[in-house]
């Protein structure tokens, strides 16, 4: 019977729990290094923005002041600008998908830890309840086992008490004679 109550699956080993730890860590790692490249970039989008908007001044300035030189100038500045921009507007896509994809495996890392940790804390839970019915059962028998031998005791001091009295019925007639 207790042979039945045995472990039923072992729990996570150290050196998994020590691996899913370092996935988490590397992930949280690759996600911080995509955040700040993002920031990175998105600090660089503000500045050029701004460089298009001080050429855009200067055009409509050098417009203003019928400058067709300096209207040349900024037209091609605007033009670089807004090339600039629009790369960067690439890259910041690029960005955005790599933190999303640094963010999904932070989670799947983070998920699978978890369910290590929840595995071993259920595992050991279920092997404490196993050593403990194993602890019940052989009480259980031992408590059985003291009631068997009480009962094979009892049944001796009967057999003996009918024997006892039997051989007291037939010796009774013969002294009851001997009177």
């Amino acid at each position: 019977m207790q042979a039945a109550l045995k472990t039923l699956t072992a729990p996570p080993t150290k050196t998994q729990l020590d691996q899913a730890q370092a996935a988490v860590d590397a992930a949280q790692a690759t996600l911080t290094a995509a955040q700040a490249t993002q920031r990175a970039d998105q600090l660089n989008q503000l500045q050029n923005q701004t460089q298009q908007q001080n050429d855009q001044a200067a055009y409509n300035a050098a417009k203003a002041a019928g400058s067709t030189s300096e209207e040349a100038k900024f037209t091609s500045a605007l033009a670089q600008d807004t090339k600039t921009l629009n790369t960067i507007q690439t890259t910041l896509t690029k960005d955005g998908y790599a933190v999303s994809d640094a963010q999904s495996a932070l989670s799947t890392a983070q998920g699978y830890l978890t369910a290590l940790e929840n595995d071993a804390k259920a595992i050991q839970a279920d092997e404490q309840k196993i050593a403990s019915d194993n602890d019940a059962i052989a009480s259980a028998e031992r408590s059985a086992q003291a009631t068997a031998q009480k009962d094979a005791q009892s049944l001796v001091s009967a057999r003996q008490q009918l024997a006892s009295s039997k051989l007291s019925l037939q010796t009774t007639p013969a002294s009851a004679q001997a009177k």
